[in-house]
């Protein structure tokens, strides 16, 4: 019987690494389009923001939330989808 429980189990733990790989690419493909060059450069006008120029509060201001939703995304990942085994092993 417990052989049968493991095999309802692994699908739904390739299922929420799938989803967080899914989130993973989206975030990369997000962090690539918002500092593009070409969209930087809608953020180039001469113009101060409390003293800060506009640019370099485009660039870390996006830096900064691609991080937290980094942050977010892999936090909220099921519990399942961390292998405990490889965890300290030394091993690639």
């Amino acid at each position: 019987m417990a052989a049968h429980e493991s095999d309802h189990a692994e699908p739904t733990v390739q299922a929420a690494q799938g989803y967080l790989n899914d989130r993973l690419i989206a975030l990369a493909a997000l962090g690539a389009l918002l500092f593009h060059p070409l969209f930087i450069g809608l953020f180039e006008a001469p113009l101060l923001v409390m003293g800060i120029p506009l640019l370099f509060l485009y660039l870390f201001g996006i830096w900064v939330l691609l991080i937290i939703a980094l942050a977010v995304t892999t936090e909220t990942a099921p519990a399942a989808t961390i292998e405990r085994d490889d965890i300290g092993s030394g091993s690639f």
